[in-house]
């Protein structure tokens, strides 16, 4: 049985123009470059931010540590003892000196783990220096004393 001419002419209108198959393939390429070029872009914004951030915390941190020690020195008229050997460890992560006083509080013994890297801590002459070492991607040092905070 023929096809009528009527439905012939109705399915090929609605047939694409010849080409037009690939454009979508093309176009999605191309959104997928831009996006891919975007991202390449912001990833390092996106990481410097992310790093002030920890430098900002740091400094927090180090400026809580200075108030403890602060409140260390009132009540005992003296900052704690230099640590010696691996004490330097257990002075940040116990919160106690060498004569078994309390120098950090619990909190304050996280918020340093999380926060720093310890790397020394000395008393002189009626003040302390200690350097620590932010987390963030440079592992930025830092000084602090009873008076400021360096970095």
């Amino acid at each position: 049985m023929p096809v009528p001419a009527q439905q012939v002419t109705s399915v090929s209108k609605h047939r694409h123009p010849r080409g037009s198959k690939g454009s979508g393939i093309l176009e999605l390429l191309v959104v997928l470059a831009i996006t891919i070029a975007l991202a390449v872009i912001s990833f390092p914004i996106y990481q410097n931010y992310i790093d002030k951030a920890k430098i900002t915390i740091a400094l927090g941190t180090l400026e809580n540590i200075r108030s403890e020690l602060k409140t260390y020195h009132d009540e005992y008229q003296e900052y704690p003892p230099e640590p010696k050997g691996s004490f330097l460890k257990d002075f940040f992560f116990t919160g106690k000196d060498s004569k078994g006083r309390t120098v950090f509080q619990s909190l304050m013994i996280e918020q340093i783990s999380d926060d720093l890297s310890p790397v020394s801590y000395n008393t002189i002459k009626g003040s302390y220096t200690i350097i620590a070492k932010a987390r963030d991607s440079k592992q930025t040092t830092m000084t602090v004393t009873s008076k400021k905070i360096s970095y």
